[in-house]
């Protein structure tokens, strides 16, 4: 870009081809602000954008995401006269569900009436999933599909298998897989990752398990999605051998993956093996835990009863204590009966203002607890 760059600076009046080369340069290499500093430029010398220029200008909006730029952007685009512009149009839809305006999404997708296209209805499927509206955006999909008999394309359907896995809506997640087995020769790492998600979140991890072991390639998302799922049935053992298959075909742990092999350790009880991934994930692959990590980790030492380890796990989260993290210890407390650990937990969730009913039922099971062992222990004195 340094080079094109220089290139660029010896034109004496460069005209719209230039500008709009620039910027798309831009955010391809994932410079989305040069990208901006150069459509400001072109606004300065009076160049006129073209169809061309806005997609990759409003791209760059999006991957910021700069809300403020981009609806500028989207007045010059009216003033201009690319309202019934397609490609332009489907990139403010972009922009503003990138961003959390779905209204606006839905006003721009709306408004291109007879004019939408698939990639219309796919940027705002993506929109709704990105705000977790999983009924809407299974609803659009639905019209999509059935009242438009438009053929989803890869997008959608990846949108629409997030919304039936949020939702639990196996049925309608397995017709989609159907009608990619129908329609298309083979599927791509992302069809096949969201699939196994599907299936495994929905109850039925076995038919997620056969897809990721036909999967001739897998990468890091792919491997998160079944550890993830062994993690959730308490296959812990099965995890961490998904976990050192991965590290072995030389793909690199993230966050995300090391939430999942120390929650499938948690669930398994898997006290030793859980604290040495820990371990593993601070100091071998230079992970700095966050506030899911350490939850694991309490509720892994608070299930085995090392309630005052937990404790000072919990006291040592350079976050601050988080809500979910004493809840843990709370439940831990009414298996093990520790009713001044379970007080000292409630008494934080309420400073933190997260308390619920069910944090004083436990606590009351604590106190009865206390009191029925103090009463057993003097009739046994007696």
């Amino acid at each position: 870009m340094d080079y094109a760059l220089s290139i660029f600076l010896t034109l004496d009046e460069p005209g719209t081809f230039d500008f709009n080369t620039l910027i798309r340069g831009y955010v391809k290499h994932h410079e989305p602000e040069a990208a901006l500093i150069m459509y400001k430029e072109m606004q300065e010398r009076s160049v006129a954008p073209d169809n061309f220029t806005f997609p990759f200008a409003l791209k760059a909006c999006a991957v910021l995401p700069a809300i403020r730029e981009g609806t500028q952007i989207h007045g010059h685009v009216a003033k201009l006269g690319f309202e019934c512009d397609v490609f332009v149009q489907n990139s403010l839809i972009n922009l503003y569900g990138k961003c959390g305006e779905i209204e606006l999404a839905s006003k721009v997708f709306d408004q291109l009436g007879s004019y939408r296209t698939v990639a219309s209805w796919s940027a705002l499927l993506a929109a709704l999933t990105r705000m977790s509206f999983w009924g809407e955006c299974l609803t659009l999909f639905a019209t999509m599909t059935n009242e438009e008999r438009l053929r989803a394309d890869e997008s959608s359907m990846v949108s629409a298998l997030s919304s039936c896995t949020h939702l639990g809506a196996y049925d309608l997640g397995r017709s989609i897989h159907c009608s990619l087995l129908r329609n298309t020769t083979g599927l791509n790492i992302i069809m096949q990752t969201s699939l196994i998600d599907m299936y495994a979140k929905c109850g039925f991890l076995e038919k997620g398990i056969k897809i990721y072991e036909k999967m001739p390639e897998k990468n890091a998302w792919a491997y998160s999605a079944i550890i993830s799922g062994l993690a959730i049935y308490g296959e812990g053992k099965r995890a961490l051998q998904v976990f050192e298959s991965m590290l072995k075909e030389g793909h690199k742990p993230d966050e995300a993956i090391y939430v999942g092999v120390l929650s499938s350790c948690s669930h398994a009880g898997l006290l030793e093996e859980g604290l040495h991934c820990f371990d593993r994930m601070r100091f071998e692959h230079r992970i700095t835990p966050n506030s899911q990590h350490y939850g694991c980790m309490v509720d892994l030492m608070a299930r085995a009863g090392k309630l005052e380890e937990a404790y000072k796990l919990i006291m040592s989260m350079p976050m601050g204590p988080t809500d979910t993290a004493w809840r843990s210890l709370l439940s831990a407390c009414k298996i093990h009966g520790n009713l001044e650990l379970a007080e000292c937990a409630c008494r934080n969730l309420m400073q933190l203002d997260a308390q619920n009913s069910g944090d004083f039922i436990i606590l009351a099971i604590c106190m009865q607890k206390r009191k029925g062992g103090m009463m057993q222990q003097e009739s046994e004195q007696k």
